[in-house]
């Protein structure tokens, strides 16, 4: 773990073992993964999670993240380098998850924030990452539904 300029640790890089995929709705060219070590829940409100999206082959995308569950917000704190090190976001802010950032709104309202409310812990997370969480809406045994969200 790595101490932020803006006071936030960053988790150390995510390891091949501790990455956890989820579905999405409708087919995709990326495969999106959560690294469970990473999951932290502040504020009884913000889940912080690195987030991995694979393509074919080698290329991968790495970023440390955060949802606000209340509001439906997102920010990046942090996008992985190719050297395996942190580059950080100077000035992260909160912004509302787009409309087609169908990864995301998987995550968040399936996963992380059901009813927009986050998990209470890391362990809460990764099951709900695994198998759908209880409490969101259109979620059973790990099955969404094949609609926007």
């Amino acid at each position: 773990m790595t101490a932020s300029k803006a006071g936030l640790v960053l988790p150390a890089w995510p390891s091949e073992a501790n990455l956890i995929p989820y579905q999405l709705s409708r087919a995709a060219s990326l495969r999106y993964l959560v690294d469970g070590p990473s999951v932290s829940v502040t504020d009884r409100d913000i889940v912080r999670f690195t987030l991995v999206a694979k393509g074919s082959g080698s290329a991968e995308n790495v970023s440390y993240e955060g949802f606000r569950c209340s509001t439906g917000e997102r920010t990046a704190y942090a996008y992985g380098r190719t050297d395996r090190t942190w580059r950080e976001v100077a000035d992260p802010q909160w912004a509302p998850v787009a409309r087609g950032d169908e990864a995301r709104n998987v995550l968040m309202a399936y996963h992380l924030c059901p009813g927009r409310r986050a998990v209470k812990d890391a362990s809460e997370a990764a099951n709900a990452i695994r198998y759908g969480h209880p409490e969101a809406t259109g979620v059973t045994g790990g099955l969404r539904p094949d609609r926007g969200f």
